[in-house]
C-alpha cells in the first residue's frame, strides 16, 4: 500500500509543478498579446494619420485649383504682366506636379520679348518639390495598405473597441500636431519669414517663382492641407465605425458584462 500512495503522491505533486509554472506561463502570454494588441492598434492610429497627412499634401499641389486661387489672390500675373492667365498657371503646375517626365519649363511674353519664365536654379527646386511629393505619396500608399491591414487583423479578432481607439487617438495625434505645426509656422516664426528662408539666396533679382508665392501662400497652404486630411481621416473612422457597429461592439459589450 505503501509504494501505490507514493506514486499518488509524486502524480499529485508532478500536477502541482506542471499547473505552477503553466500558470505564470498563460499570464505572460496574456500580456504579450495584450501587448501585441496595443501595438497594432497605436500603429494603425499612425498609419492612418500618416496616410491622411500625405494624401492631403499631394492632392493640394497637383490639383491646378490651389494655384489658381494663390495667383488670383495675389494678381501676381497681371502685375508681372506675363500675358499668362491664372488658369494657364495652375495648370501649367498641375501638369508638372502629376508627370515625372513634364519640364518646368514655360515661355511667354516678358518685359516685351518671347522668353522662357523660369531659370535653371528654378526649374530644379520644383523637380526636387515633384521628388519630394512623390516620395510622400508611396509613403501614404504605403501607410493606407498598412493601416487597412491592421485593421482587418482587429477585426477578424473582434476587437471593435481597440479600432475605435485607435482611431480616436491617431486623430488626437495628428491634430495635436497639426495645431503645434500652423503655430510655429504661421504665427511664431511668420510665414513669410519661413518662404523667405527656402527662397532667398538662391534667385536673382529677377527670379519670377519667388514673385509668385508671398507669405500667405505657406498659410493657405497649411490650413488646407489639415482641412482635407481631417476629412479624409473623419471618412475612414466612418467606415471603421460602420463596420464595428453591427455586432462588434455588443458582443464585446457582452463578454465585458459577463466577466
Amino acid at each position: 500500500m505503501v509504494p501505490i500512495k507514493r506514486n499518488r503522491q509524486i502524480k499529485k505533486n508532478i500536477k502541482q509543478n506542471i499547473k505552477f509554472y503553466k500558470e505564470p506561463a498563460k499570464a505572460a502570454g496574456e500580456f504579450a498579446q495584450g501587448l501585441l494588441y496595443r501595438v497594432i492598434m497605436i500603429v494603425t492610429g499612425i498609419s492612418v494619420a500618416v496616410c491622411s497627412l500625405f494624401g492631403a499634401v499631394n492632392i493640394i499641389f497637383r490639383i491646378p485649383d490651389f494655384f489658381r486661387y494663390e495667383f488670383d489672390r495675389t494678381e501676381v500675373l497681371t502685375q508681372l504682366d506675363i500675358g499668362v492667365s491664372s488658369n494657364d498657371m495652375g495648370d501649367f503646375f498641375s501638369k508638372f506636379m502629376m508627370h515625372g517626365d513634364q519640364p518646368f519649363s514655360m515661355a511667354a511674353e516678358y518685359e516685351g520679348t518671347k522668353q522662357e519664365l523660369f531659370g535653371q536654379i528654378e526649374a530644379e527646386l520644383m523637380g526636387d518639390f515633384r521628388t519630394l511629393l512623390n516620395v510622400l505619396l508611396i509613403i501614404a500608399i504605403v501607410a493606407f495598405v498598412a493601416a487597412a491591414f491592421l485593421i482587418a487583423i482587429l477585426q477578424y479578432n473582434k476587437m471593435a473597441r481597440g479600432m475605435r481607439t485607435a482611431l480616436n487617438v491617431g486623430l488626437v495625434i495628428y491634430l495635436a500636431v497639426m495645431v503645434i505645426s500652423v503655430v510655429y509656422f504661421n504665427v511664431y516664426t511668420g510665414s513669410a519669414a519661413f518662404r523667405d528662408g527656402m527662397l532667398d539666396g538662391k534667385f536673382g533679382v529677377d527670379a519670377i517663382l519667388p514673385q509668385m508665392f508671398d507669405g500667405r501662400f505657406i498659410l493657405d497652404s497649411t490650413v488646407l492641407i489639415v482641412a482635407i486630411s481631417v476629412i479624409i481621416m473623419m471618412i475612414i473612422r466612418y467606415i471603421v465605425w460602420k463596420m464595428t457597429a453591427q455586432k462588434g461592439i455588443f458582443s464585446e459589450g457582452l463578454k465585458g458584462a459577463a466577466k
